[in-house]
């Protein structure tokens, strides 16, 4: 009895491994890009969070690449961020270590959910479908992380703007030069009262939402570099910071 009692637990162990083993991960192989996040506060965190309780939905703002057993992430077509493990259990798919925060489920064959887990307060689902993305322009961030084309061209000063000093209304990055001073070394150069002065780069940015939910969801794919920029060690006034888009 005892040695039938081993062949069982043997057997038993070995059917579980050679189903974590085979777990498919070809279901979820290719290209995705996020579409859609909804958020919702449950409102447990006190009589004001109850009131205050409401679901908000934005534009996704990234893509994913899966191959093999990695997703990489992009905020495709303009930059490689970063990539990651993953492991399959029971159909859905985890970020491999023991902190992961979430578990990305397959609604069908052209939709994702990416589901936030361990908060009973607030819910996050992100949605992503299928996509068609480039391989050559994946393969071009993936092996210099950023496309400088996406720098090149004309930026527009934001509408809004007040600083101490009369900023341009427009930087011309014309040059591949221009653009990895501006992305690399993070300073650009502009005429200030007929001086060329330095400004640092604070932030790159490539998204576009200004609140225009459905603006943004049609244009997700035409992303527009935006900077933010402020005065380097020459300006001896107060710190001010400055928004280019480009047009």
């Amino acid at each position: 009895m005892k040695s039938l009692k081993y062949f069982f637990l043997i057997a038993y162990s070995f059917s579980f491994s050679t189903t974590f083993a085979q777990a498919d991960t070809s279901t979820f192989q290719g290209f995705w890009s996020s579409r859609e996040i909804v958020t919702e506060n449950k409102g447990c965190l006190g009589e004001s969070a109850k009131q205050d309780a409401s679901k908000r939905t934005f534009p996704g703002n990234r893509s994913w690449y899966i191959r093999g057993d990695s997703i990489y992430e992009f905020e495709y077509p303009c930059e490689f961020l970063y990539s990651f493990k993953f492991h399959i259990t029971r159909d859905s798919l985890y970020e491999n270590g023991n902190k992961t925060k979430w578990v990305c489920t397959k609604l069908n064959d052209n939709h994702l959910a990416v589901i936030d887990i361990g908060n009973s307060c607030h819910s996050r689902i992100e949605y992503f479908t299928r996509d068609s993305l480039s391989i050559s322009q994946i393969s071009l961030l993936l092996q210099n992380t950023v496309d400088l084309n996406c720098l090149t061209g004309t930026l527009k000063v934001e509408d809004d703007l007040k600083c101490p000093v009369k900023m341009p209304l427009l930087i011309n990055i014309k040059t591949k030069e221009e653009t990895k001073r501006l992305y690399y070394d993070s300073t650009v150069v502009l005429l200030i009262d007929h001086k060329k002065r330095d400004f640092h780069v604070k932030r790159v940015e490539w998204n576009n939402f200004d609140g225009d939910y459905a603006k943004a969801f049609n244009e997700h794919f035409q992303r527009k570099a935006t900077i933010v920029i402020y005065p380097a060690e020459w300006w001896r006034g107060s710190y001010f910071e400055v928004k280019y888009e480009k047009e």
